[in-house]
């Protein structure tokens, strides 16, 4: 199998492609920056077959990509700056860049496709989220365009014979994940002896590592899984728990953590992945999160983002 990879220099495509790529997939990652890609990749055996085309999903480079033997495709690609992303005017233009995309795919004989959606493609509720039985309504327009694409390549796809699976992705963190999102905030604040003031403490989400979607994408893809499978952990954690174990990674006091006086409504106080399907398909989480914020303060560390002489307190 030699599968293409959108987005491959992304938090969760860069880390696909690794798991890929040791599973002895043959892994066409397309990347914006070509510069970039070979440095995020220096450390990839040379002996694994990695090829990195610079191209972009508004401008697909039909001709080179014609010239390798590609017979899947994942499709990670996507607007996901936070505090942006959600309202963005470019998910319009993601889904449409993203439906030519699965017509270059039709025409190309891709046997098998992969596309990553979200857990905000469901409605709320107050129970674990089921593929099968809970209710889709998107409410932002990120969430709509990730529906609208699963709705228009189930269609596409089912008519043509392709494979086709549809991955909704809860609540990603660990190494690699942007400096502003949640766990990595709450690391470099604590670590920095920065009170926290929580909004929304009792919010529970399902917060799922890196390693773990890697593996579940990974492990999907080489079944050719089909369907809509949920990408989660299978277990909620609220901010205020998250948080306090961070304190707890960096050794800091817990009265750090603090409830704000003035609380925001959420509309979502419950996102639990309900797992079953994963793991009838063979695919079980193993990172805790105890471990998984362990591993993201020593990248952090690593990478120069918290510095490595600190002293707990």
């Amino acid at each position: 199998m030699k599968i293409l990879v959108t987005g491959a220099t992304g938090f969760i495509g860069s880390a696909v492609v690794r798991r890929l790529l040791d599973r002895g997939i043959s892994v066409c990652g397309l990347v914006r920056d070509l510069k970039k890609a070979r440095t995020l990749f220096a450390d990839v055996d040379p002996a694994k077959n990695l090829t990195l085309l610079q191209g972009a999903l508004e401008a697909l480079p039909t001709a080179a990509l014609a010239e390798h033997d590609i017979d899947a495709c994942l499709h990670t690609a996507w607007i996901t700056t936070p505090g942006v992303y959600l309202d963005s005017p470019l998910n319009e233009d993601f889904l449409r860049w993203s439906r030519k995309l699965g017509d270059w795919m039709v025409g190309a004989d891709i046997s098998y496709v992969m596309g990553l959606g979200t857990c905000i493609e469901y409605g709320p509720s107050g129970e674990a989220l089921v593929e099968s039985k809970s209710a889709v309504a998107p409410a932002n327009p990120y969430a709509k365009a990730k529906v609208a694409l699963h709705e228009h390549w189930k269609a596409q796809f089912e008519a043509t014979g392709m494979g086709f699976c549809w991955g909704r992705v809860f609540y990603p963190y660990g190494p690699g994940e942007p400096l502003d999102k949640l766990c990595a905030y709450l690391l470099r604040r604590l670590h920095a002896g920065e009170p926290i003031e929580l909004r929304t403490p009792h919010s529970a989400k399902d917060y799922i590592h890196i390693d773990d979607l890697a593996g579940a994408v990974g492990h999907l893809i080489h079944q050719r899984a089909e369907g809509a499978v949920n990408l989660g952990s299978g277990e909620a954690v609220t901010v205020k728990d998250l948080a306090c174990k961070a304190a707890d990674t960096l050794g800091r006091d817990r009265d750090l953590v603090r409830v704000a006086a003035e609380l925001s409504a959420d509309p979502n106080p419950l996102v639990l992945a309900d797992i079953s399907r994963l793991r009838e398909l063979g695919w079980e989480p193993s990172v805790g999160l105890s471990e998984g914020l362990e591993g993201e303060l020593s990248y952090l560390r690593n990478t120069g983002a918290i510095p490595a002489a600190s002293v707990n307190h």
